[in-house]
Parts: C-alpha cells; structure tokens; sequence
C-alpha cells in the first residue's frame, strides 16, 4: 500500500510590508554577515563564530562545511556559536540570519583551514614562474616554467586573455605552454598549492604580443591614423564637397559620417575613401572618418568643419525687426539709372517694378526681405554723382507689395549745380 510523506518548510514564504520606511526594523528581512576568531590552525581546531548581521535578526542557522549538523536556534547559543573542526580540510561556512520579514545567507567559502598534525613542519608554498619569452609576434607560443618553493603538488594558472583557467597536479600543469593569439599586454597569474595552503604571484603587463610577426616599421600591421580634408569648407547650399583621405597605416576600409543626418557611408573602394557628399541645408556640420585595416580603426572628428549658408550676402544686413531702418542703404545697379534724373524737382518718376531684391544690390532672386506690411520705406545715399553734374540730394524708395511680389517706386529729386 502506497503511503505519504511530508516535507516541511519553516519562514518559506516572506510578505514583506510595503509600509514601514525603517531599514532596522524586523519588517525587513535581516542581512547575515558573521566572523571568526581563527580561521586557520591544526586539528582539534576550536572557532568561535560571531554574528554581526544587521536587521534584528531573531534566529540563526549555520552549516559549518564539515558534515557536522546544522544548527538552528533562538537563542545566544545559536547566534555566536563555537564549533570544533577534528579533520584537516578547507571548509565553507554559511550563516542564515532570520527575522519576521525573512532570512538572509552569508556563505565564506575556503574560510576556515585546518591542518593536520603532520603538517606542523610543513609550510605553504611560495609562488615563482618564468617564461622563455615575453614579447613577439602574435600568434605567441610561451613556455611557463614553476619556480615555487615549498613543494606545492597542485598548480593554477590564469593567462590573463580570456582563455579558461587552468588547474592540475601532474607536470603538465606545472610547466604549461601556453600560445597568445591576439595582439596585447598580459598579466600572468600563478597559484601554488600543497597540503599546507597556497600563494599567488600575479606579473602585471608580463607577455607583450604584437599585432604580427613581421617588423614594427610594417605600418599595414598597426591600427591606421585617420585624418583627411576638404576642397571646401563654406559656401552656401547646396553644397558639394569632395573628401579625401590622408590616413596612414594602409587603411583598407572607410567610414565616413558626414554630419548631416544623412547615411553613414562604408567601404573599401576608392569612392568610400575619397567620397563626395552634397549638402542640402544651411547649417555648421561635424564629420567623421574612420579608417580601418586587419589590425583595428582610427576616428578622425572635425567639428564645425563645413559651414553651409542659405543664400548669397545673406550676412550684409540683419533683418531683424519689425521694419528696416534708415541706416540701411542699398545701391541700385539698374541700366536705368542713368535717365532717372528729372530737370524740374521736384517730380515724382515710376523708375522700374522689380519683383525681389537683395539689400547691395537688385537683382532677380529667388528672395525679398519684404515683411507683412504693404508698404516699406528706404533711404538711397549713392556715395557718387550722376555723370550729367546732377547730385541726389535726396532719394526715397517706396517697397509696394506682399512677400511673393514687390513693386520699387523710386521718387528721385534733383537739382542742378
């Protein structure tokens, strides 16, 4: 007949109030930490553990790492317990700190060491190694040697390039040979173990690989130095610019991010390294160039290096407000102006209907600077007399229109010399 069994989980499930802002108060589970006495002698070993955990924990638990049972209470007992190791090993000891709100676990692991009598006299090792090159080439094949002392039988090492750790007893990983494949500078570390403990001895930046096992004045076997320039740096849109490389160290590969929202460009033809981009709109761009070859990449950035403007003398006269003052002055280069002179003043002329122009000079262009107001008024001073002896000692011109069309009337008085 089939039966039943039951498992019991004590403080297995933890609610925890959402609305009790003190960290110590037992609302919150507690966070166990712990420290012993000794961590390292010869059996019979005594430790005296002490609880140092925070968050008013109430009970503890501890597992002592040596097949010992685990103990479990409320009361000071069971907070700072003595325990005594009676065989040599290394253990692991985890401490449960518990409250109403939950339980926390410190585990030490190799905390406490324990020795046999045998070991009295023995000593733990003293880490040394060397190799029998510490720079070249990649791929670098290196020889390691142990050096220790205190006869270790067990030896660690960790190469420093990301290959696994290795770990073992026999002459193989005493002495291992290792090959670095990638170019770097590496820490080498060596960890040597007997019966009695272990030591460490970590050299720094000891294995230097470079990127090949040609010459260092080969600059194809070294990341490239990116620079280039530009035919032109300002001007107004749209605007094309021819780039060109200058990078050194044999690039094979371009990138070039021109700045300007438009897509980062990227190969290894003639037309990615001297590349010709047109910019559409007025505005001041940064641009990149990474250059690339087997070994790595350079980025080379100019910030502000092209300047687009919108349109031509765009920077003579600032336009701002609601009307033009009188100390704006444009000069009219109409053929007519010869003839706009009259012989009694003074007379009102309608000289030339325009439909835009700029504030130097007028001219069909695709801009006006008429505002909203249909009408807008500017003062001519030519700095020269008429060829005929006439002077202008007054001349005001009248903007009639809107923003799409503009009509000048030029109302000219005269007076002879």
């Amino acid at each position: 007949m089939a039966g039943r069994n039951t498992e019991t989980k004590s403080h297995y499930i933890t609610v925890v109030s959402p609305y009790d802002p003190d960290p110590q108060s037992p609302e919150y589970a507690p966070d166990a930490e712990f420290s012993a006495d000794v961590t390292s002698g010869y059996v019979p070993l005594t430790v005296k553990f002490t609880d140092e955990s925070t968050g008013n924990p109430t009970e503890w638990k501890w597992n002592f790492g040596d097949g010992s049972d685990i103990i479990d209470g409320t009361t000071s007992d069971y907070q700072n317990p003595t325990h005594t190791y009676k065989k040599a090993g290394i253990y692991e000891v985890k401490e449960t700190a518990i409250n109403s709100a939950g339980r926390n676990t410190e585990i030490k692991t190799g905390y406490i060491t324990v020795k046999s009598l045998e070991q009295i006299s023995e000593k733990e090792p003293d880490a040394e190694f060397s190799v029998d090159v510490t720079s070249g080439y990649a791929p670098l094949t290196v020889k390691f040697t142990d050096k220790s002392s205190g006869n270790p039988t067990e030896w660690k090492w960790n190469f420093g390039d990301g290959s696994p750790i290795i770990d073992g007893f026999t002459l193989t990983y005493q002495n291992p040979t290792h090959t670095y494949e990638k170019a770097g500078v590496y820490e080498v570390k060596e960890t040597a173990i007997n019966s009695a403990g272990r030591n460490t001895e970590i050299k720094a930046g000891y294995i230097t690989v470079k990127p090949s096992d040609d010459s260092d004045l080969q600059p194809s076997k070294h990341t490239p130095n990116a620079e280039f320039f530009a035919d032109i740096t300002s001007g107004y849109a749209p605007l094309a610019v021819k780039f060109t490389d200058k990078s050194s160290g044999n690039p094979t590969e371009w990138k070039w991010n021109f700045g300007d929202g438009s897509p980062i460009i990227d190969g290894t033809t003639s037309d990615y390294q001297n590349p010709t981009h047109t910019y559409e709109k007025a505005g001041v761009y940064e641009v990149k160039e990474t250059a690339i070859n087997s070994v790595g990449r350079n980025t080379e950035i100019k910030t502000e290096y092209i300047t687009v403007k919108s349109s031509k003398d765009i920077e003579n006269t600032d336009y701002s407000g609601s009307q033009i003052s009188d100390e704006k002055y444009f000069t009219r280069d109409s053929q007519d102006e010869s003839d706009t002179e009259t012989d009694v003043p003074p007379q009102t002329q309608i000289i030339e209907t325009i439909t835009q122009f700029y504030t130097t000079h007028v001219e069909d262009i695709s801009t006006t600077f008429i505002d909203d107001k249909d009408t807008n008024t500017i003062y001519n001073n030519p700095s020269s007399d008429p060829s005929n002896g006439d002077s202008i000692v007054n001349n005001i011109i009248t903007v009639i229109g809107s923003i799409i069309s503009a009509v000048i009337v030029a109302y000219i008085q005269t007076k002879r010399k």
